[in-house]
């Protein structure tokens, strides 16, 4: 008696793939769950919709500077808020300088479409939030670096 196993073989890569993407779905989970754990630590509650990639990074850049936390949080509720209903990607990095010894946070901000109306919107938003508060050595910056939305 021969048994045929290429419907069993099938099926099984089918789990195996299936398997597969919930352990992606799973991973992306937990990096979500850990995002925001390393960031409340820090005191940092963002809108869901700022993208954060780095969240060690961030939050051990505001341990050493946890004077900019309520800055970074005001200043990506006011963009998350000037952007609701546009196509937008607003993402928060620590940026390193690649010619000298300089980190600060960047709150990037992607568009569809980049015409001359995005930087005075992308200011005017710094300017609302960053003059509520005290002047600091450090500060968070507010731009664009043209990439495409993801």
């Amino acid at each position: 008696m021969t048994l045929d196993t290429s419907d069993l073989r099938s099926t099984i890569e089918a789990l195996e793939e299936q398997v597969a993407r919930l352990r992606q779905i799973a991973d992306a989970a937990e990096s979500q769950s850990s995002r925001v754990a390393d960031l409340a630590a820090v005191g940092l509650t963002l809108p869901p919709e700022v993208i954060v990639t780095r969240p060690d990074e961030i939050a051990q850049y505001l341990r050493k500077h946890p004077d900019l936390t309520a800055v970074v949080g005001e200043m990506a509720a006011a963009l998350v808020e000037e952007f609701r209903g546009e196509r937008s990607e607003i993402e928060v990095v620590l940026y390193q300088d690649p010619e000298i010894d300089d980190r600060y946070l960047t709150l990037y901000v992607r568009v569809p479409n980049y015409d001359d109306t995005l930087v005075p919107r992308l200011d005017a938003v710094w300017e609302r939030v960053d003059s509520g508060y005290p002047p600091t050595p450090e500060w968070v910056q507010v731009t664009t670096d043209h990439r495409p939305i993801r």
